[in-house]
């Protein structure tokens, strides 16, 4: 249920619905986050909070207690200045129940081909081996449901565990060399911390 200001919960409606008028479509919201109002956007295509720029992903949805879309900006100053952040963000800003939603229009990078969404001018390019690292998080998930499979058919959970490990190694390309660890951790910058 809404309050009198437009707070929705998320125990009665977890996020926007999306627009439907451009296939990637993001919807600036004040959330409340942690007991704390923020301006985030919902990301219709992900289904996840960005952050205020609208670029990289912040939390889940789950994660927000209570949201609410932007009011619409009550005067024309206001409204170029929503219009100069639409730009900036590369989509195109439109009336949704009295707030605004950005669409981003996903293009191709002129340097690489690759897709690229245009942002403030610069080009944010997907990672150039992407389908090299989807296919080893494929492989490796795949590796991790059959020691699950293992584990539901009754097998033992330290072989099954040391297959899937084995597994993992092969697909990143990872053997173990006595002594090669410990000696990359030696060499500065100290990196114990990091993986004790």
């Amino acid at each position: 249920m809404s309050d009198e200001l437009g707070w929705i919960s998320t125990k009665d409606k977890l996020h926007p619905d999306k627009p439907g008028e451009q296939p990637y479509e993001q919807i600036p919201c004040l959330v409340v986050y942690k007991r704390e109002v923020l301006i985030r956007v919902w990301n219709c295509e992900h289904l996840v909070w960005d952050d205020e720029e609208g670029d990289d992903y912040f939390c889940s949805a789950e994660d927000v207690s209570y949201w609410m879309l932007l009011p619409k900006p009550p005067n024309d100053k206001l409204s170029r200045a929503s219009s100069a952040l639409n730009e900036t963000a590369g989509g195109q800003a439109s009336a949704l129940n009295g707030g605004l939603y950005m669409t981003t229009t996903i293009k191709k990078c002129p340097t690489c081909g690759g897709d690229a969404i245009d942002r403030s001018e610069f080009w944010e390019s997907v990672t150039p081996n992407g389908d090299e690292l989807n296919r080893k998080i494929y492989a490796i998930e795949k590796a991790i449901k059959k020691y699950y499979l293992a584990l539901d058919n009754r097998e033992h959970g330290g072989v099954a565990l040391h297959k899937a490990f084995v597994e993992i190694e092969r697909i990143l390309g990872l053997n173990w060399k006595q002594g090669e660890m410990k000696k990359f951790l030696e060499e500065p910058p100290k990196l114990n911390d990091l993986y004790v």
